[in-house]
């Protein structure tokens, strides 16, 4: 009798670990969506700059391409920015990248590059990673910009940069940031003095001026920033920054007043 009550206490307790592990995965699968699906242009982020499954077991890719060949037919299309997972040409790697993650452990670093254009919801999905440590956001667009998945103008929705500024604000652990849109101004870069963790801040192609350099001042652990704007910032002004950060490296690139 003892020993039935043993097998039936260790089955539960397995099936409450199985439990909660597809509880987990579940929450990585959403979290990772959600990023994805935030930005216009989303089958080529990287989290853990693996986004394929490099540095997986090859044993898990197959499994991975298994079910994606269940799942995911090929097809021939000409139409190659068409958004990710609405565009059967590049919904496998839509779900490829999402499927990859489930065997992460810890995501630390995002990468997201040319997104087009992206939603206010955005900020909301990067604070789902609480632990990231290196973020990186470049894009060419800017509030106004042309969408070619559609063929017509297009204009950021006026939350969706400061909602992005907000989730990467509130990342306790980042220590390295890369910023680079044509929106990025004073306004960006002064919220960004709240994140002390950071040790290497890139910035370029944005607008900011020398009205934002007292942010990174009240980064005390940083050692490497890097700054090219499009705005107009003196040598006098370069000359007071560097003042300002004694011990880390500066490059600042911008045209004379």
């Amino acid at each position: 009798m003892q020993r039935k009550y043993g097998w039936q206490r260790a089955c539960m307790g397995m099936a409450i670990l199985l439990a909660i592990l597809g509880l987990l995965l579940l929450e990585r699968w959403n979290a990772v969506g959600a990023v994805q699906t935030a930005c216009v242009r989303n089958w080529e982020i990287e989290f853990n700059s693996d986004a394929y499954g490099q540095h997986l077991p090859n044993f898990v890719r197959e499994a991975v391409n298994w079910v994606l060949d269940l799942c995911c037919k090929e097809v021939q299309d000409d139409r190659q920015d068409l958004i990710g997972s609405s565009n059967p040409h590049h919904r496998r790697e839509f779900y490829e990248i999402r499927s990859y993650t489930l065997f992460y452990g810890t995501i630390h670093k995002v990468d997201i590059v040319d997104p087009y254009g992206f939603s206010p919801e955005l900020g909301d999905a990067i604070a789902r990673f609480p632990r990231l440590e290196e973020v990186t956001f470049v894009s060419n667009d800017g509030p106004d910009w042309y969408d070619d998945v559609r063929g017509r103008k297009a204009t950021l929705d006026p939350r969706a940069i400061p909602s992005l500024i907000a989730g990467i604000t509130g990342l306790k652990r980042l220590r390295n940031l890369e910023l680079s849109a044509p929106w990025v101004g004073d306004q960006e870069v002064l919220a960004l003095g709240k994140i002390s963790s950071l040790e290497v801040v890139s910035m370029q192609g944005g607008r900011f001026t020398a009205a934002s350099f007292p942010a990174f001042a009240r980064l005390p652990k940083l050692k490497t920033l890097t700054l090219r704007s499009r705005a107009a910032i003196s040598k006098a002004e370069i000359g007071r920054l560097q003042k300002m950060l004694p011990g880390a490296d500066v490059l600042v690139e911008a045209p004379e007043p």
